[in-house]
């Protein structure tokens, strides 16, 4: 099995193409970045083909010439840079997906599996969300990843594209020091490369509210199995987390067992009021797991120290 991986040198594409390895598939990866896989394995085993999803020929001739079966796609700019740049967002992360689609159909791809997100619920009614709350984005990058999954409804119901989307939670682990775009996987970055260091964290209110965190490894294990897996999957979009939400306040207390030195500092600041304050949130994985048998293999505390080894390391 042939699988075409579009963002493989970003965070979750470079994890994604290992974990299609490891799964005995034969993986393509794709980017407008140099790709490299993320761990001491020959990159060069990996064929690599330099493209923009918003060129649909180009997807095509990419399928064509690697005899693609499958495709994950992970190719996408990050939340903030969507807000600050909105036509750029809905080029590449709604109109490259469509051309992901598209060029599935062209060339008789059986199944598509693609990169979505917790930020296509928006506004939440529920602390836990399950895959049924409604979808209510409040930005760009939200707004781009319910058209393209919508999209991929359609494609499915239309020219019987075996299509799923994987909404993940916020994902943190190895990865690219510098990517194209910015948003809540280059913060959590930031906040674990002070944390090394610097060794210091500086944690804020906000920083007590539970997050879906889920370790990129995990992430990828789970998008490698939709993709790979003989039988189809079922439903049409599953999340991805970790075991339990955690809060940045969590992380700090795991970073201090393996950072004796490491100084924790509380950032004062005026008291955000109930009615605007963020809530905690956790994703339900229980599709995931039985649709995928997925289980988290990484909890907070192995995620993280193995983040940090990696960090250490000069990376």
């Amino acid at each position: 099995m042939r699988v075409l991986v579009t963002g493989g040198s970003g965070l979750i594409g470079a994890h994604v193409t290992q974990a299609v390895l490891d799964l005995g598939a034969e993986p393509v990866a794709c980017d407008i970045a140099p790709f490299r896989l993320p761990t001491s394995a020959d990159s060069s085993s990996v064929p690599f083909v330099k493209l923009d999803i918003s060129d649909l020929d180009a997807l095509c001739s990419a399928l064509e010439q690697h005899r693609i079966d499958r495709i994950i796609h992970t190719a996408a700019l990050l939340a903030r840079t969507c807000q600050e740049q909105p036509p750029q967002a809905v080029r590449v992360n709604a109109i490259g997906s469509v051309n992901v689609l598209e060029a599935a159909r062209q060339l008789g791809v059986g199944r598509v599996v693609m990169a979505s997100s917790i930020a296509v619920y928006g506004h939440l009614t529920s602390r836990i969300v399950d895959e049924d709350h409604p979808c209510n984005p409040t930005t760009i990058y939200g707004a781009a990843k319910v058209l393209a999954e919508n999209c991929g409804r359609a494609y499915r119901d239309d020219h019987g594209i075996e299509f799923v989307a994987l909404r993940y939670g916020a994902t943190y682990g190895p990865g690219p020091a510098k990517p194209p775009s910015r948003g809540v996987a280059t913060d959590l970055r930031a906040f674990f490369e002070r944390a090394v260091r610097s060794r210091e964290v500086v944690l804020s209110d906000q920083d007590d509210l539970g997050r879906p965190l889920v370790y990129v490894k995990d992430a990828a294990r789970a998008t490698a199995l939709a993709c790979c897996q003989e039988k189809p999957v079922s439903s049409l979009v599953l999340n991805v987390a970790g075991e339990r939400a955690a809060t940045l306040s969590d992380c700090a207390e795991v970073l201090a067992q393996l950072i004796p030195e490491l100084k924790i500092t509380r950032r004062e600041g005026p008291s955000v009021s109930a009615a605007v304050r963020p809530q905690s949130v956790a994703l339900s994985i229980d599709r995931a797991r039985e649709e995928l048998d997925f289980q988290p293999q990484y909890p907070l505390e192995r995620g993280i120290s193995e983040y940090v080894e990696w960090l250490q390391e000069g990376n």
